[in-house]
């Protein structure tokens, strides 16, 4: 199976997470039907560090806040183990209508935060 580009529209290798012409971050079509879009069950009052969301992700650093959300590294824990970058999108910034606390989180981008082994 081949992943395209969504940026150049190169064809790179399934197992590749950047584009080999243009280095722009490559979903899977399994990551982007399963995991690039969910509804949280959890209160956005109840989101902070260590705690685990979508059933996969465990929040490990709050990035910041926007006004369309808040950006955090999370640890994916499957269907592979990796850091990647979540962003919960406020309540009523989705352009549909949200009833209780349903918010959205997107998976904004699988920069696997590659570390080299070694302690800075």
């Amino acid at each position: 199976m081949r992943i395209k580009c969504p940026k150049c529209h190169c064809d790179n290798p399934d197992d590749t997470l950047y584009c080999g012409k243009c280095e722009t971050p490559l979903l899977s079509s399994e990551e982007i039907t399963d995991s690039s879009t969910k509804t949280l069950e959890t209160p956005i009052k109840d989101l902070t560090t260590g705690v685990t969301i979508v059933g996969k992700y465990k929040l490990l650093e709050d990035l910041g806040e926007g006004g369309m959300g808040t950006v955090f590294v999370a640890e994916q824990t499957e269907p592979v183990r990796r850091r990647v970058a979540l962003k919960i999108i406020k309540l009523g910034m989705d352009n549909k209508a949200v009833s209780g606390e349903g918010v959205f989180v997107f998976l904004i981008s699988i920069f696997a935060i590659q570390s080299s082994g070694r302690e800075s």
